[in-house]
């Protein structure tokens, strides 16, 4: 760090990375206060500045790397008065958000621009300013159409010791009284109850089912501990064990009759080391001084490695198969430009290799400091940005092999909220997004060549935001019916030209799981739409053990019929699976026996009915072999466990992934793979007419067609089969547009270049003609390719080749062959339809989906509401019905999911599923997260209620614990307070869920903040993220606009990271508690501060320029976290005295125009950190009259 002649921080220079780079920040503040930050730059070149109202010394105006705006004012008291947004200032519109305070009525008013209209947000405080009401704008389906009204939050009932005992739900009111509070009171959600030391005992739902949860001291490995039982509404309990750190050290569950336990072992400051799985077997860990975790060896997965620089980033990743294959030589390496991820470089597929490019200051397109260009296996895709940082172009270039590579364009308009506007699809078409009052989704139209249909002509919501109501553009509508008490989904039911087609009634146990769903509607009756007598009435069955696993199920759909039983472990593994089917061509019966007899992947199945299981070290099965039929199932993955190549007796499907681990290809044929020791070597091109393209989510190409596919949210609701054809070849008929600009086929030569340049340098022979330098494979070496990799060459395509001929245009006369040229054309100005040549659009064909309560495709019509598909699936997605009437058979079933088939398997997204065998392929990435189950268990063995985990883990106890996710994708974050068992690792069956009053991003973002800003101390760790929750009230700022603004260096440290990376134990618990205005550590700080204090002591210019006033309790605390000897190191002894009178008494300021206030006092100091809570009515003397100092940060 260095410093100004005012205490301020100047420059902050980073740790050096492993290239010799340190990465740095410096500051420039202002020249009449001196202590606001006017501009930031750092290593890159990047520079963002800000300007400040002069009267509140607030920011005024912000102008982040791009040059883009956002601008601040304030009214007469210094309150936030409006914030306008880049596009909002364009536009000149006054505001993006307006605030009106009422301190008299106790209430503010927050307005949101929308060019569909105003958002209201009225909030409303009690006598002791707690917020009890909120009223939004709303818009409900009430009587067949949509209508505006407020929607009033629910109830809170407080009791005398500030406990919430009962919450109601919302209601909703005339529009026209949305600024007056709402005395009455909505439906009753649940009552809450709690012991002497606020503790919940029980919780009440609505419709009588309780949970409650019991405390004593109980015994864990002979310890005494604090025993927390909860006993859900089945009467099935749980217990769990909390030492007197406040640690989780054992959870028990029983199922069977047996005990299911998860036992935790930490080291001296509060680090996992060992989870002890139900099973016996152990994951451990191991990390380095700073916390960083070294090797995680999984019980399935083996053991992983990593090494880091003093700059933190992550150098090599060691798997436990590229150990056994290669070598401890055989890593995965990373590259970076000082902090940032460069390249990614594999030891055994090289040509796998990413690279990022990032745009520099100064780029056109809103690039600079953003991601420009990935290049990987499957070509490449560049990036232009709007002016929020949105993606408004995306230039898609597919490399199927070195002689055939596509580019697609598509675009997106987004407004200041983040909302999609219009997407262009890569044939030009448009697709736009309609809004409702309230801001949500309402229709989405089409226009492509002048030709306009509707897609979604019509969406309604309920107060709760739940989805009630669909149209669909051939006019088929789906209505959802819930129930009051406890927002179940009761009747589904879809309607074609007025007569029902599928009628889903839901039956329910107290903890949610699905009892029984009826459908009793049968199309065949509808003779017009319906000519194929598609579809029928259908019924199932299903029963549960004690973990909510499904252990039975039956059920009849049309003439066919099924009967399943299944039983399971101790982590969730199945054991037996049943399965009698009748009157079925699409799926069978068998009777399967799992075992389980390979030690180093204890969960995974070695033998399921015939088939016999091989796996890697990673976990990932290499053959299946079937004892009765002779047959074969070959699988080669990467070193990121991402399925390769697939081969079922010589029929081999191939697949290619992007960086991000997406498919882009696969492809399905009969042909030879190249082949040594069993893997296939280099790329995997796709040389055959069989194949499937993806550049994107919303098309997938094939040899003859495209299909372009819309959704809302995360959900397909129709796909249309395109005409017109795409000229988009690389050098074929002029076409030279790439992504980035990059000739992919030359990077591949280059990428081919240094593996002879590798083979070169271990001195190996050339080999056989026929397998070329198979002895100088990284498994012969034991060394990786990467070893020897250095940066590619240029690969830019030459410049002048956009180029189009210039033919005679001379009227009258012969235009004859091209003579010259058009002068060479931006590579930066191909829009969205680029390479599209046009057909008869009136020949598209749109096919809509209707899909039941898992997203699984139950029914698909076509434009006149024609019935084409009609799928029925066993439970865990087997096609149990497949009828359609159309050509066309879409492969997009259970969950929405795509089905291979090819293989038979489930596309995810990060791995395959096996419907028959009801398991992964491959080790659960995610398997860290969920302790309890085997790391190949599907939807925690309840494929019914479940639907796979998206990653985004969205549901936590207060005890910051991630508990599983509902499967949803929006967002959220919720609270569970019976949340010690987690039953089917996602929750919903929790019985005290409450949203959490920010997104599920910044909730991580907000806890790995506090994790950089913590020494570990969990005190500390509260007090932190009481502090900013109380600097973000204080500056009446949302939580993610003080992290970003108020120059938190946790923030700019990694806390900006979406995914919680748990780097600290106590974090997310202490977020949590901030959220739900638990307990204030900090004591009303709203500043706080670490090393510089400790080390500089009273003499350091910052305590005195800030007036500070700390008291002798937490001086002795700080002082004693700060040894001299550490003090000594980090200022290289410059500063080595603990002042005595650091802590005597007030210290006023000294410097500039603040000179003699206190402006703070020390309120708390825990760990290594003194909190500061803000004098209000600061004073000082001057010519004999008394002056107040007016708080503005």
């Amino acid at each position: 760090m260095t410093y100004d002649g005012y205490g301020n921080i100047t420059r902050m220079t980073k740790p050096e990375n492993y290239n010799h780079q340190r990465m740095f920040y410096a500051y420039t503040y202002d020249d009449r206060y001196h202590s606001l930050v006017t501009s930031v730059k750092d290593a890159y070149g990047y520079s963002s500045s800000t300007a400040y109202d002069g009267l509140w010394n607030a920011p005024s105006v912000t102008t982040d790397l791009n040059g883009q705006k956002m601008e601040y004012t304030y009214d007469a008291q210094g309150r936030q008065m409006t914030i306008r947004a880049p596009y909002e200032i364009e536009s000149g519109q006054p505001f993006t958000i307006r605030f009106e305070y009422f301190p008299a009525e106790r209430k503010a008013h927050t307005i949101h621009y929308s060019k569909d209209g105003n958002i209201d947000t009225y909030t409303f405080a009690d006598s002791l300013m707690r917020a009890v009401q909120t009223k939004q704008t709303g818009v409900v389906w009430s009587g067949g159409s949509n209508q505006k009204v407020s929607i009033v939050s629910g109830r809170a009932v407080i009791d005398a010791f500030g406990r919430n005992i009962a919450a109601y739900y919302p209601m909703t009111e005339s529009y026209g009284n949305i600024g007056t509070y709402n005395h009455a009171t909505g439906d009753l959600q649940a009552k809450t109850e709690y012991d002497t030391h606020d503790r919940t005992t029980s919780v009440t739902l609505a419709d009588g089912s309780v949970t409650r949860t019991a405390y004593s001291i109980g015994s864990h490995d002979g310890e005494p501990m604090l025993q927390t039982t909860v006993t859900d509404a089945l009467g099935r309990h749980a217990e769990s064990y909390t030492d007197a750190k406040g640690r989780n050290r054992e959870t028990v569950q029983h199922a069977r009759g047996e005990d299911i336990t998860v036992k935790y072992s930490y080291d001296p400051v509060g680090q996992v080391m060992t989870v002890q799985h139900p099973n016996g077997k152990e994951t451990k860990y191991a990390y380095d001084l700073l916390g960083r975790k070294l090797m995680v060896n999984h019980p399935d997965a083996g053991e992983t490695d990593m090494t880091y620089d003093a700059a933190g980033n992550l150098l090599t990743k060691l798997t436990a198969e590229l150990r056994k294959s290669i070598s401890d030589k055989g890593y995965i390496s990373y590259t970076y430009d000082f902090e940032r991820l460069h390249e990614v470089l594999y030891p055994e597929n090289l040509f796998n290799r990413v690279t990022y490019t990032y745009g520099k200051a100064g780029d056109k397109y809103n690039r600079a400091g953003r991601l420009a260009l990935v290049e990987d296996a499957s070509g490449g895709e560049a990036y232009y940005y709007g002016k929020q940082g949105e993606v408004t172009k995306t230039v898609r270039t597919v490399m199927a092999s070195v002689a055939d590579i596509r580019t697609y364009v598509y675009g997106a308009t987004y407004d200041s909220w983040n909302r999609v506007q219009t997407m262009t699809y890569p044939d030009g078409e448009v697709v736009t997004y309609h809004y409702n009052a309230a801001g949500q989704v309402e229709s989405l139209t089409s226009n492509k060549q002048g030709r306009q249909s509707v897609i979604v002509d019509r969406i309604g919501y309920d107060k709760e935001g739940h989805t009630v109501y669909t149209k669909l553009g051939n006019g088929t509508e789906t209505t959802y019916t819930y129930d009051k008490q406890r927002e179940r989904l009761q009747v589904m039911n879809l309607t074609a030209d007025g007569q029902t087609v599928m009628e889903n009634r839901y039956r329910y146990d107290a903890v949610d799981n699905i009892l029984g769903i009826t459908n009793a509607a049968n199309p065949t009756s509808l003779t017009k739409l319906n000519r194929a007598k598609l579809g029928g009435r259908s019924s199932h069955t299903y029963e549960y053990d004690e973990l909510n696993r499904l252990i039975h199920a039956s059920g009849k759909a049309k003439r066919a019929s099924y009967d399943m039983v299944m039983s399971f472990g101790r982590m969730s593994e199945p054991l037996t699976k049943v399965q009698k089917v009748d009157s079925t061509t699409t799926a069978k019966s068998y009777n399967f026996a799992y075992k389980y007899e390979d030690s180093n992947h204890p969960t995974a199945p070695t033998q399921i009915g015939h088939d016999h299981y091989t796996y890697d070290a990673n976990g990932n099965p290499t053959l299946v072999t079937n004892d009765s039929t002779n047959t074969t199932r070959e699988m080669y993955w990467d070193e990121d466990n991402r399925l390769m190549v697939l081969s079922d007796n010589g029929k081999t499907s191939r697949y290619t992934y992007n960086a991000a681990g997406e498919r882009i290809m696969k492809s399905y044929g009969t042909m030879e793979g190249v082949y040594i020791n069993g893997a296939p070597q280099g790329i995997t091109f796709h040389e055959t007419d069989n194949f499937t393209l993806y550049p994107a989510s919303i098309i997938s190409i094939n040899k003859n067609r495209f299909t372009k596919h819309y959704f809302l949210g995360d959900k397909r609701v129709a796909s249309r089969i395109g005409t017109g054809l795409f000229n988009n070849v690389y050098g074929r008929n002029g076409s030279y547009v790439t992504a980035g600009q990059q000739d992919y086929a030359e990077r591949m030569n280059q990428i081919q270049k240094q593996k002879e340049a590798y083979y070169k340098q271990q001195g190996i022979a050339p080999g056989v003609p026929t397998m070329k330098g198979a002895y100088g494979d990284p498994e012969n070496t034991k060394r990786g390719y990467n070893s020897i990799i250095d940066t590619l060459g240029n690969h830019d395509v030459p410049q002048g080749w956009i180029q189009t001929p210039r033919p005679n245009t001379t009227p009258n006369t012969n235009p004859g062959p091209p003579v010259s040229w058009n002068d060479p054309s931006n590579p930066d100005d191909p829009q969205a339809g680029y390479g599209y040549i046009p057909n008869d659009t009136t020949k598209e064909e749109t096919f809509f989906y209707h899909s039941d309560h898992l997203g699984s495709t139950s029914y698909i019509t076509d434009d006149k509401a024609n019935i084409t598909q009609y799928d029925a699936y066993l439970p865990y997605g087997e096609l149990l019905v497949d009828e359609h009437s159309s050509s066309e058979e879409l492969p997009y079933k259970f969950n929405g999911k795509e089905m291979d088939e090819e293989t038979g398997l489930y596309y995810y997204g990060a791995r395959y599923m096996n419907p028959v065998t009801s398991i992964w392929y491959g080790v659960d990435p995610l398997t860290e997260k969920y302790v309890n189950i085997g790391s190949y268990i599907y939807c925690h063995s309840s494929p019914i209620m479940l639907i796979d985990p998206t990653g985004e883990g969205d549901y936590y106890n207060k005890s910051g614990k991630l508990l599983g996710n509902d499967g949803v994708k929006n967002n959220k974050a919720y609270l569970a307070t019976s949340v010690l068992i987690d039953k089917k690792g996602v929750v919903t069956s929790a019985t005290d869920k409450s949203l959490l009053p920010v997104t599920n991003d910044v909730l991580n973002q907000y806890a790995n903040t506090v994790a950089q800003e913590s020494s570990g101390n969990k005190q500390e760790s509260y007090a932190l993220a009481s502090a900013i929750s109380n600097l973000s009230k204080y500056k009446k700022k949302s939580i993610l606009a003080t992290l970003k603004t108020e120059g938190i260096y946790g923030f700019r440290d990694g806390g900006y990271k979406t995914d919680y990376e748990g780097n600290a134990k106590y974090s997310m618990e202490a977020v949590i508690n901030a959220l739900t205005n638990g307990k204030d550590y900090s004591n009303g700080a709203i500043r706080w501060d670490g090393f510089d204090l400790a080390a500089k002591g009273f003499n350091h210019p910052k305590p005195k320029t800030a007036g500070v006033e700390i008291s002798p309790a937490d001086f002795m605390h700080f002082k004693a976290a700060w040894p001299a000897k550490l003090i000594k190191a980090y200022s290289a002894g410059k500063y080595t005295s603990f002042s005595s009178n650091f802590h005597s008494g007030s210290h006023p300021a000294t410097y500039g125009s603040n000179k003699g206030y206190v402006l703070y006092s020390s309120s708390a100091a825990y760990g290594r950190t003194m909190f500061w809570k803000a004098n209000l009515n600061a004073t000082r003397k001057v010519a004999g009259k008394i002056e107040t100092y007016k708080h503005t940060y």
